[in-house]
């Protein structure tokens, strides 16, 4: 083997995986959307209510007059992404199954709020609904727009959340693979080495044996 085929094939390597990233990891697939959740624990058990003879620390949700003591407090930051190539309107949301958070089992959701918009002119709006799920709206996602959302339960996990909803012309909505995650990166690295080994065999010996 000489050293063109060698180029050759160290290029050949560059493109199948780049052409690899494109069709396997991004999967083009018309209006899809997937989510991530990352979540820290903020109380992991109740705290006795004489810990010390100080005054005991206290977290209470609900109202001034009906409120309860937080046992349990965990923050998810949840990132809810257009992973297609389509744009996603409103409409294409379905009205039975549309886009939510839910707290499973006797979860609940104590707080909300958007931390970040990948997206100009979405209008994403969340709005909680009776301590038990949250409905996400916006006008438009164009591919790779999203949104992170964090949420203060009382689930001891993100798995005490789910997020669902179905798109029109696509699958329900569903979490991002964790092997996903990081193959992309994983594949980019192979791609620039065979790049860069294509650009020494074709410039840099032929340079090096002339000198």
């Amino acid at each position: 083997m000489d050293w063109i085929e060698l180029g050759v094939g160290a290029f050949l390597g560059g493109v199948i995986s780049i052409l690899i990233d494109h069709f396997f990891i991004s999967e083009n697939t018309e209006r899809k959307v997937e989510y991530e959740i990352e979540s820290s624990p903020v109380i992991t058990g109740k705290i006795p209510a004489e810990v010390a003879p100080a005054p005991s620390l206290r977290i209470q949700f609900g109202t001034e007059r009906e409120s309860e003591d937080v046992q349990v407090l965990t923050s998810s930051v949840i990132r809810i992404q257009n992973t297609g190539y389509t744009v996603i309107e409103s409409t294409n949301i379905s009205p039975d199954d549309p886009i939510r958070i839910y707290a499973k089992d006797d979860t609940k959701i104590y707080q909300t709020k958007i931390l970040d918009t990948r997206g100009t002119a979405n209008n994403f709006l969340v709005t909680p609904r009776y301590t038990k799920y949250i409905d996400i709206g916006f006008a438009f996602l164009n591919p790779m727009d999203g949104v992170k959302i964090q949420v203060f339960h009382s689930g001891k996990s993100g798995n005490a959340l789910e997020i669902r909803g179905t798109i029109i012309g696509g699958p329900k909505i569903r979490e991002k693979s964790h092997w996903k995650r990081y193959l992309k990166q994983v594949l980019i690295v192979p791609a620039i080495a065979s790049m860069l080994l294509s650009l020494i065999v074709f410039f840099l010996f032929p340079w090096a044996i002339q000198n």
